[in-house]
């Protein structure tokens, strides 16, 4: 375990790349962002659970601390109702240009899908669940994603 004086040295080093992110943020003209919602080892999320009040304010405080400014131009994010709700108010009120849901995540949501389909909760439902896919299919998701190329491929990169 690390003695008092390396965590003195790691915490500094760390806030100079901290400054030195924040300077280059200023100087770029555009800034996209990517969003985690990973979990940890005891397999609660980080963020995932978090109410869209609370992601949406959670980047609105990242974009604060970073003066981002007017120069937000695109969030990826995965597929999660929060996240999408989250995007669609910051949308509305101009944080961001563009949403782009994470091609990776809904790739992996129509694997799940279609190996381990939804049961059907009525009869109208059997129909579609017999093909792997449900009236909420994530192929419409897919669309979305891709209809423009813009995708997120793999921890953040558009």
């Amino acid at each position: 375990m690390p003695g008092r004086t390396k965590v003195t040295k790691m915490i500094d080093e760390l806030y100079e790349d901290m400054l030195k992110l924040k300077d280059m943020l200023k100087q770029s003209s555009s800034v996209s962002l990517t969003t985690e919602a990973a979990k940890m080892p005891t397999g609660d999320s980080y963020v995932a659970t978090g109410s869209v009040q609370e992601i949406g304010s959670l980047i609105m405080e990242l974009g604060i601390k970073y003066t981002l400014d007017d120069r937000l131009d695109a969030i990826a994010t995965d597929n999660g109702a929060n996240f999408v709700a989250a995007m669609e108010d910051l949308l509305e009120n101009g944080i961001c240009e563009e949403h782009v849901r994470c091609a990776c995540h809904t790739l992996q949501l129509s694997i799940k899908n279609h190996i381990d389909p939804p049961k059907p909760k009525n009869a109208s439902a059997s129909t579609n669940a017999t093909s792997g896919l449900t009236p909420s299919s994530t192929t419409a998701d897919n669309q979305t994603a891709t209809s423009e190329g813009n995708v997120c491929c793999s921890r953040g990169s558009f």
